[in-house]
C-alpha cells in the first residue's frame, strides 16, 4: 500500500472542494486518503462521493444537462471570468455529458483541468480553487475538524466568502479558527462499573487504570470520543491485557503506561490515529492498519504488530525488539536500539525498514525473514550497526549476523566497536570481529550496499615512561687573552683583555635558549652569533682549580649535540660535548 503524499492529499481536497462546495473535513478527507492509499484512483472516488445524499443535494438527479452545466460552471468560475471562457466550459461540459460520461468524471476532470491550466482567462478561477483548498485543509488537517456528524451546510460554510483574493483566505481561516477555540473539552475519568462515555466536540481526555484488582477499565464500557482529537490515557498497574467486549470509538490517540509488561491491543478499536507506550518493563502492542504505532521507555523485551507504521526506541541493555511477527506494518519501520549488546532486532514487512543498533555485540539483525510474500518490506532498507566500546578485559569479540531479504534498495553500515580508546592501555591484544553480512535482493531490490571497518592488525599497548631532558657539562680549565674567542652551541665570546677560567665560564652560565647575549661584563669581552635554541645553561661551579657550566636540553626529546670551537685556548668537555679545537 503506497502512503498519502501530500500533493495527492491536495487533488482529494480539491476534488471533495469542487464536487460539494465544501471543505472536506477531517472524517471525510481520512476516507478518501484511505480509499487513495488501497489503490483507488481519483475517478473511482469521486464515483462513490456522487452516490452521497449530500452530492444529491448539491447537483440533484432532476437536474437537466443544461441545467448542470451552469450550476457546476457557477461553482468552479468566479463573476471576473470572461464570458467567452465561461461559455466555453458550459459547451465543455455538455460535450462530455452528451459523450456518456457521467457528472463525476466530469467534476473530477474540471478540477484536475483548473488546477493545471496555464490559460490566463482562468486565473482568477485558479486561485479560487487553490485558495479554498488552503482553507479547506487548515480547517480538516490543521484543526482536525470535520467528524462524519457534521453537517454538509457547515462544511459549505467554511469556504463560505473564499475567493481569489488572499485576504479571503485569512478571513475565513481566522472565522475557523476562533470556531475551534470556542469548544471547550472535557475530561472523563473511568469508574469500576460499566462506563458509557460521550465526547465533547473539544479534544477530550479519558483516563483509565488497568489493574488486576479496581480496574476501570472494562468488558463493559463504551468509548466514544465524538469530534475532536480524543485521547485515551491508560495507566496499567498489573500488566493486565486489554477486556474483551471493551468498545473504543472516534478517540484519536491511546497513551499507556506500565508499571509491568504492557499488553496492549487497539486494533478493534475505530479511528485511532496513533497508539503510544511509554513506559513498561516488557511491551506487547498490535494497532490497526491506520494507527501508527510508537514504543519508548520500555526496560525490556518489546513485541509491536500491525500498525500504519511502527517506531520503537530502547536503552534496554540486551533487550530484544521484534516487529510484525503476526502482522506486518502497513508503512514505515524505524527501529532504534542504543544499547543492544546480546539482544535480537527482529523486524518483517513494512514499507521503508531503519535499523539503527549501537552497543551491539551477539545480538543479530534479522530485515525480511519471514516465510510469508508480505514479510519483505517494499522501501529502502538502512541498517547501521555499531559494537560497544572496546574494553581492556576483552580476550575476543563478535558481532552478530546481519540478515536481510527483499527491499528497494540496501544500505548495511558497520563499525567495530564505538571507541577504542582503552586499546591503547591494552597490553593484551584482543580481536573484535565484525559479523557476517547476508543480503537477499527481492523482485524490486535495485541496490546494496555494505560498508564495514576495514582490518586492523593488533597491537599491544606499551607503557610509557616519562622522557628526561638531556644533560652535558662543559668544564673551563684555562682563561683566555686579548683576541681570544670561545664559541659554544652558536654563541661566540671574544676576549677584550686577560681573563681567567671562571670569567670565560660565567660568560657562558644563566643563558637561555636562543640568546645573543650572556652576563659577563662589558670590560671582559663581546658576544656574536646566537645560542643556538634546544639548551639552556645554569650557574657556575667550581670544580678544582676549573669551572664547570651545565648544559640542559628544553625537551625531554633526544636533542642536537652541543657543538663549540676554541680559539688558542684549550676546553675540556664532558662526552656529551663534542670537542672542535682550532689552533
Amino acid at each position: 500500500m503506497a502512503l498519502i503524499t501530500a500533493e495527492a492529499r491536495n487533488e482529494l481536497t480539491a476534488l471533495f472542494v469542487g464536487m460539494f462546495n465544501a471543505a472536506p473535513g477531517a472524517a471525510n478527507l481520512s476516507a478518501m486518503v484511505q480509499a487513495s492509499e488501497a489503490g483507488s484512483t481519483l475517478a473511482e472516488i469521486a464515483a462513490d462521493l456522487a452516490t452521497k445524499a449530500e452530492f444529491s443535494a448539491v447537483y440533484p438527479g432532476f437536474l437537466t444537462g443544461q441545467e448542470f452545466a451552469d450550476r457546476v460552471v457557477a461553482n468552479l468560475l468566479p463573476a471576473s471570468t470572461p464570458a467567452g471562457a465561461v461559455a466555453w466550459s458550459t459547451d465543455w461540459i455538455l460535450g462530455k455529458l452528451n459523450a456518456g460520461e457521467t457528472r463525476a468524471t466530469i467534476l473530477s476532470k474540471a478540477v484536475k483541468a483548473l488546477n493545471e491550466t496555464v490559460n490566463p482567462n482562468y486565473d482568477d478561477a485558479k486561485a479560487q480553487q487553490a485558495n479554498k483548498v488552503t482553507v479547506a485543509n487548515h480547517y480538516s488537517i490543521t484543526l482536525e475538524n470535520g467528524t462524519s456528524t457534521t453537517s454538509l451546510l457547515d462544511l459549505q460554510n467554511v469556504l463560505s466568502g473564499v475567493t481569489a483574493d488572499a485576504a479571503t483566505v485569512t478571513t475565513a481561516m481566522a472565522a475557523a479558527d476562533a470556531v475551534d477555540a470556542a469548544i471547550v473539552a472535557q475530561t472523563f475519568n473511568l469508574t469500576t462499573g460499566v462506563d458509557n462515555i460521550v465526547g465533547t466536540a473539544g479534544n477530550d481526555a479519558i483516563n483509565a487504570t488497568l489493574a488486576t484488582t479496581g480496574s476501570t477499565l472494562t468488558a463493559l464500557d463504551t468509548i466514544d470520543g465524538g469530534a475532536g482529537n480524543d485521547t485515551l490515557n491508560i495507566n496499567d498497574i498489573d500488566g493486565v491485557a486489554f477486556p474483551s467486549g471493551l468498545s473504543v470509538s472516534n478517540v484519536e490517540y491511546v497513551v499507556a503506561r506500565s508499571a509491568s509488561a504492557s499488553i496492549i491491543d487497539t486494533s478493534t478499536f475505530t479511528g485511532v490515529k496513533a497508539l503510544s507506550v511509554t513506559q513498561a518493563t516488557g511491551v506487547t502492542a498490535k494497532a490497526a492498519a491506520t494507527t501508527s504505532i510508537t514504543v519508548t521507555g520500555a526496560t525490556g523485551t518489546v513485541m509491536v504488530d500491525g500498525g500504519s507504521s511502527q517506531t520503537v526506541t530502547s536503552a534496554a541493555a540486551g533487550a530484544s525488539i521484534t516487529a510484525g511477527n503476526t502482522t506486518v506494518a502497513a508503512g514505515d519501520v524505524t527501529l532504534t536500539h542504543t544499547k543492544l549488546g546480546a539482544g535480537d532486532i527482529t523486524t518483517d514487512g513494512g514499507a521503508a525498514v531503519t535499523v539503527t543498533a549501537s552497543g551491539a555485540a551477539s545480538g543479530t539483525i534479522k530485515v525480511g525473514q519471514g516465510a510469508a510474500a508480505t514479510d519483505l518490506p517494499s522501501g529502502a532498507v538502512t541498517i547501521s550497526s555499531t559494537g560497544a566500546a572496546y574494553l581492556a578485559s576483552y580476550n575476543s569479540a563478535a558481532l552478530g549476523k546481519i540478515t536481510t531479504t527483499g527491499g528497494s534498495s540496501v544500505t548495511v553500515t558497520q563499525s567495530a566497536a564505538s571507541a577504542t580508546t582503552a586499546a591503547v592501555t591494552d597490553t593484551t591484544a584482543a580481536t573484535v570481529t565484525q559479523s557476517a553480512v547476508s543480503i537477499t535482493g527481492g523482485a524490486s531490490t535495485t541496490m546494496v550496499s555494505v560498508t564495514q571497518d576495514a582490518a586492523v592488525t593488533a597491537v599491544n599497548g606499551v607503557v610509557a615512561v616519562a622522557g628526561a631532558a638531556e644533560v652535558a657539562t662543559a668544564t673551563f680549565a684555562t682563561g683566555l687573552t686579548v683576541g681570544q674567542t670561545t664559541t659554544i652551541h652558536g654563541l661566540t665570546f671574544t676576549a677584550a683583555k686577560t681573563i681567567t677560567a671562571a670569567q670565560v665560564a660565567a660568560a657562558f652560565a644563566n643563558l637561555s635558549s636562543g640568546a645573543t647575549q650572556g652576563s659577563a661584563p662589558a670590560g671582559n669581552g663581546v658576544y656574536s652569533g646566537t645560542f643556538t635554541a634546544g639548551y639552556t645553561t645554569g650557574a657556575v661551579v667550581a670544580s678544582g682549580t676549573s669551572s664547570v657550566v651545565t648544559f640542559t636540553s628544553t625537551t625531554a626529546t633526544n636533542a642536537t649535540d652541543i657543538v663549540s670551537a676554541v680559539l688558542l685556548h684549550r676546553l675540556l668537555l664532558s662526552p656529551r660535548v663534542q670537542q672542535l679545537l682550532q689552533l
